[in-house]
């Protein structure tokens, strides 16, 4: 699927700007409760971890930047290869709704986080918030300040959660922050040069942190380079076999190849629905075909059934309509299992 570069370009643009595109987006449904069968809408923005706790795929969800409550809660919903279940009620104790966010689980704590994002134009949250499975908790606001489009992962050999890049008011980030669960700390300020990353991942193979790709505010351009980080400081990787510029894809370790896995995203001219694999010192295309291209998507692998779930996401630039399906990956082929 061929797309044009300045229609890519007017896509991520106008995203981290706080625009939805061109249109009114559809409101979220409300959850009636938790454990309900309501359907939530995928936005283009969500974030996607599995929760050890609830032995499920947990989708955080941003909201359309228009006709939203400022105060609308931040919805999270869980999937068990079946349906969908709102959980993680925010109510007036939880956080609002925001696009953008830095969102990771920590394994050791069981506990999911989330740390800033935006509601529209230059309005950046410095939060950051915690959801132990009963309620939410939210931290004074210190450390990596507001910003959004940065990403984060859980470090499981060195106990903390890494929070990289990103934008804020002064521009676009090239820091890195450590998150203990009870105060941030900045880890490093050089490696990878300032962007939104494609994705930040934890590698237990390799016991590292992985970031692939993402863009600047500049052009956009997608970058094609792989960093890894060791707890003290960034490597780029001399990655063979390296699937190029990419922007908006995802990444998750599969536990069942042993592997860190990439899929989908775009670069400056295609968009993909491809699987890479890294083994740490290079990356090899494991599968091609099945799913329908996409970027901005969410995914997440579940241990509990050993699968790949993706979630939403845009397959057309700058299109105000979002994607709604859910994909699984048994090691074998794509089955898309809710449309």
């Amino acid at each position: 699927m061929r797309i044009r570069t300045a229609a890519l370009a007017a896509l991520v643009v106008a995203a981290l700007a706080g625009c939805s595109g061109p249109g009114p987006a559809p409101t979220p449904p409300k959850p009636t409760g938790v454990g309900t069968a309501v359907r939530p809408t995928l936005g283009a923005w969500h974030q996607t971890v599995y929760d050890t706790r609830l032995g499920a795929v947990v989708v955080v969800n941003g909201g359309p930047e228009r006709g939203h409550p400022v105060d609308a809660p931040l919805e999270t919903w869980a999937w068990d290869g079946r349906s969908w279940r709102a959980v993680a009620p925010a109510g007036a104790d939880g956080p609002r709704w925001r696009n953008f966010a830095a969102v990771a689980y920590d394994t050791d704590r069981g506990v999911l986080i989330v740390h800033g994002g935006g509601q529209g134009r230059g309005d950046l949250l410095d939060e950051t918030w915690e959801w132990n499975g009963a309620g939410w908790r939210m931290f004074p606001a210190t450390g990596p300040g507001g910003r959004e489009g940065a990403k984060m992962a859980y470090d499981a050999q060195r106990k903390v959660t890494v929070l990289v890049g990103g934008g804020a008011p002064a521009g676009v980030l090239a820091d890195t922050w450590g998150w203990d669960g009870a105060a941030w700390r900045k880890l490093a300020d050089g490696g990878p040069a300032a962007r939104f990353p494609g994705f930040v991942e934890y590698d237990p193979a390799n016991r590292s942190l992985v970031l692939y790709g993402g863009h600047t505010i500049d052009g956009p351009y997608a970058l094609p380079d792989t960093w890894v980080w060791d707890g003290r400081a960034w490597r780029e990787a001399d990655a063979e076999s390296a699937p190029g510029p990419r922007l908006n894809m995802a990444a998750t370790y599969h536990a069942g190849l042993g592997r860190l896995v990439m899929v989908g995203g775009a670069d400056d001219d295609t968009m993909h629905a491809d699987i890479w694999a890294w083994d740490g010192r290079a990356w090899t295309a494991v599968a091609k075909g099945g799913l329908s291209p996409r970027q901005a998507h969410g995914l997440a692998y579940d241990a509990k059934r050993d699968r790949l779930v993706v979630t939403g996401g845009l397959d057309t630039p700058g299109a105000a309509a979002r994607l709604q399906d859910v994909w699984e990956w048994d090691g074998t082929a794509f089955t898309r299992v809710l449309a």
